[in-house]
């Protein structure tokens, strides 16, 4: 008797843990339209968008209703068309309008409920009457950290994690970055990260409370109108709650020097300021510190010259530091002097978009030419011939927008030039 109370209450722990399934029938409303011999077909994501796994059948005859019963995962965001015939080549493949899909594929969405559903009836390539699209906004706060690469989104609701969807700064923001997006109504739960420049590599990873699912963000779409409001710093789910905020912080050259000018509208227990300097965008040091207002809710003017700005490309970071002891990194700005010699390797145009034409003091040995990122990552190498004076560097095109790093090696002298890739 006691082994099969273990068998049953085994037996009832399995069922428990098992996701919970939901039937989900899809519609369609096909008059005007002639079926394919082969069939109506929905492709999805469930099915590796099979063109031939799952046939809707006309409800009776003469009623042109097509429909289809799934079994799904409840949570799970479903992507889906309709393809009237049963393969890619003969087939055709609906264009649902953004009024009811995705704009960047047009598929159609919705989250699998707790319960059985019947969707909406649609057309092929139409929006069930009343459809609607939910826009929502989603923002970072980039601080603490260098986005000069570009800040941008990636999630479940845009290519599958599989795309970039840039964002961008607000006016009056400095360091919080958004974009708007619109999702399909019936799409109750997305998933998504944020990534610095537009690749993989440096995806935000360790998010972890109350705002993230593993390491990846969600956010519930609940109610007619969700608020995504929430602002957290990038990789982490601490809410951007800054003690300042900042109007405008710019750089401009002044001959060899450089004027730094930065306005607060509003200043709550703020010590003082940092500005520190770099020579390539990862090594800074201090250069000047300014006493903040401490508390004021009227606009704040600073200034700051550098008289010891480098020849080249030279980067600025400013830096709140609070009466407790906190900092807030509030931007890194960029700007290039070349009112100096600049040696025996000069290049243009600067910023460069498709190439960039070098021209340098010929030697009668072979060069070697380094492209590295910011982050130190060799991306080119080539060897330039002995007694070439200039040469062409193309296909930029393959470089994301950003600051880049160019080396000479001719024997034991090493000569560095930095570009920017617009």
């Amino acid at each position: 008797m006691k082994n099969f109370i273990r068998i049953l209450s085994f037996f009832i722990l399995c069922l428990s843990t098992q996701a919970q399934a939901a039937l989900i029938t899809f519609q369609v409303d096909m008059t005007g339209e002639t079926v394919s011999p082969n069939g109506l077909h929905v492709i999805a994501n469930f099915n590796g968008f099979s063109p031939n796994a799952n046939l809707l059948t006309e409800t009776s005859p003469g009623s042109n209703l097509y429909t289809v019963t799934v079994s799904l995962t409840t949570g799970d965001n479903i992507e889906y068309k309709f393809i009237n015939g049963n393969d890619y080549g003969t087939g055709t493949v609906e264009t649902p309008p953004t009024g009811c899909a995705y704009a960047i594929n047009n598929n159609r969405s919705f989250t699998v409920p707790a319960s059985d559903e019947t969707l909406d009836v649609h057309t092929l390539d139409g929006c069930p009457v009343g459809y609607v699209m939910i826009p929502v906004t989603f923002c970072v706060d980039m601080a603490n950290e260098d986005a000069s690469l570009g800040v941008y989104l990636i999630g479940d609701f845009y290519g599958g994690f599989g795309s970039f969807l840039p964002l961008s700064l607000p006016a009056g923001q400095t360091t919080v970055y958004c974009t708007t997006y619109d999702i399909p109504e019936g799409v109750t739960r997305v998933n998504y990260k944020y990534t610095i420049g537009n690749n993989y590599d440096m995806q935000e990873n360790s998010n972890t409370g109350a705002c993230a699912n593993g390491t990846d963000r969600f956010f519930d779409l609940t109610g007619a109108n969700p608020d995504n409001s929430d602002i957290y710093f990038f990789n982490t789910c601490t809410a951007s709650v800054l003690p300042i905020e900042l109007k405008d912080f710019s750089v401009r050259a002044q001959k060899s020097n450089v004027l730094l000018t930065w306005e607060t509208s509003i200043e709550m227990q703020t010590d003082y300021f940092l500005i520190e300097q770099s020579t390539d965008g990862r090594n800074f040091y201090p250069v000047h510190k300014e006493t903040a207002a401490g508390d004021s809710e009227i606009e704040q003017y600073y200034e700051f010259t550098d008289e010891n700005a480098h020849n080249g490309l030279n980067y600025y970071r400013l830096t709140t530091y609070d009466l407790d002891g906190t900092t807030h990194i509030e931007g890194v700005r960029t700007i290039e002097i070349k009112n100096q010699e600049s040696g025996l390797v000069t290049i243009y145009p600067n910023p460069a978009q498709s190439y960039l034409q070098v021209n340098l003091l010929a030697s009668d040995q072979e060069q070697v030419l380094t492209i590295t990122d910011t982050y130190g990552r060799v991306l080119e190498t080539r060897t330039i011939a002995e007694n070439s004076s200039s040469f062409l560097l193309e296909n930029l095109d393959n470089l994301n927008a950003g600051v880049y790093y160019l080396q000479l090696q001719s024997g034991n002298e090493v000569t560095s030039k930095t570009f920017i890739k617009q």
